[in-house]
């Protein structure tokens, strides 16, 4: 057992949400570097930030950590309960993150009113996206059901009716998140399209 511990604390390090985050973004001399795309920061100053999934918090405080508190737009949306596990400690820390920003806790795994709000959240944090606009999107699993912007005459229960039967199929997540797309205009690639 002593030598399982080990690689169970480094398996559990490097699937750390906060962490891959600071793995995967750099900050040096006024650019930020994702990968192997650069952006000149002082060419951005308009700023957003997409946090949605599970793992939304701990990846949006990561983004904020290396990019600083001066974002023009931050929605952060996680799983419903993720405050009740709070101490007073970490809701300070959360209420700091988010400051004027939105922070939707909405259904998972079947989309809610809170989900379509998240959806709505996202939609008008991208209006009014220009050359100047750097968006930041951090997307961990559960995001499919967190957000939601319904396409024209598809409404949030065709959703959860089609998310309800999807997951008593047996559909897996390829399968499902193509029925999604089909359904909704986040998917599917519909917010990198709204942010252009």
């Amino acid at each position: 057992m002593a030598i399982v511990w080990p690689i169970i604390q480094a398996s559990l390090q490097a699937v750390d949400p906060r962490q891959a985050v600071h793995r995967h973004l750099q900050v040096e001399e006024n650019r930020l570097r994702v990968g192997d795309h650069v952006y000149d920061l002082q060419q951005h100053p308009d700023r957003r930030l997409i946090a949605v999934g599970k793992a939304a918090v701990p990846m949006a405080q990561a983004a904020v950590e290396r990019l600083g508190t001066d974002w023009t737009h931050k929605v952060v949306v996680t799983r419903r309960g993720y405050t009740a596990s709070l101490d007073s400690q970490h809701s300070a820390a959360l209420a700091q993150l988010i400051g004027d920003g939105v922070f939707i806790e909405a259904g998972h795994p079947i989309p809610d009113a809170d989900s379509l709000r998240a959806g709505q959240a996202v939609v008008d944090a991208l209006r009014g996206c220009t050359v100047e606009t750097l968006v930041l999107t951090c997307i961990s699993g559960g995001a499919s059901a967190l957000m939601v912007a319904p396409r024209p005459g598809v409404t949030l229960r065709d959703i959860q009716e089609t998310n309800t039967r999807l997951l008593r199929s047996g559909a897996d997540i390829t399968q499902m998140n193509a029925m999604r797309s089909q359904l909704d205009r986040l998917k599917g690639g519909g917010l990198a399209r709204l942010a252009q």
